[in-house]
C-alpha cells in the first residue's frame, strides 16, 4: 500500500508541475512520458507498458497539428508536422475511428465474451 500511494504522490506531483507549465511543453514531453511512465509502473508495474503506448500515441497524434511540441524539454524548440487543425476535419476524422476502435476492442475483449456467456449461461432455456 505504502508504494501506491508514493506512486500517486509522485504522479500528482508531476501533474501538478506540468499544469504551471505552457500548453504542449513540459506535458507533451519525452521527460513527461518518462517520469509519468514511472509513476504508473511504481503504482500498478503491469499498467506501465499500456500507459506508456497511450501517452506515447497521444504526442504522435498530436505532432500531425499545427501546434508545436516540446518534445526534448526543456529545449524550447517545437516539433510538428502541419498536417491538420487540432479542430479540423482531420483530428474529428481521427477521434471518431479511435472512439470505433475502442469500443470494437472492448466488446470483443476476453473479459468482455466472459461475461456474455455468464449472462448467456442464466437465460432460461
Amino acid at each position: 500500500m505504502e508504494r501506491v500511494v508514493i506512486g500517486i504522490a509522485l504522479f500528482l506531483a508531476v501533474c501538478a508541475f506540468g499544469k504551471r507549465q505552457p500548453h504542449r511543453a513540459f506535458m507533451h514531453s519525452f521527460v513527461a512520458l518518462l517520469l509519468f511512465t514511472w509513476c504508473v509502473s511504481i503504482i500498478l508495474p503491469a499498467a506501465a507498458p499500456y500507459f506508456a503506448t497511450a501517452f506515447g500515441s497521444h504526442m504522435v497524434i498530436d505532432l500531425l497539428n499545427y501546434k508545436g511540441e516540446q518534445l526534448l524539454w526543456p529545449l524550447r524548440h517545437r516539433f510538428c508536422l502541419r498536417m491538420c487543425e487540432s479542430d479540423g476535419f482531420i483530428n474529428k476524422a481521427l477521434m471518431s475511428i479511435g472512439i470505433v476502435v475502442t469500443v470494437l476492442l472492448l466488446v470483443t475483449s476476453v473479459p468482455a465474451k466472459n461475461a456474455l456467456g455468464a449472462v448467456l449461461a442464466h437465460l432460461p432455456g
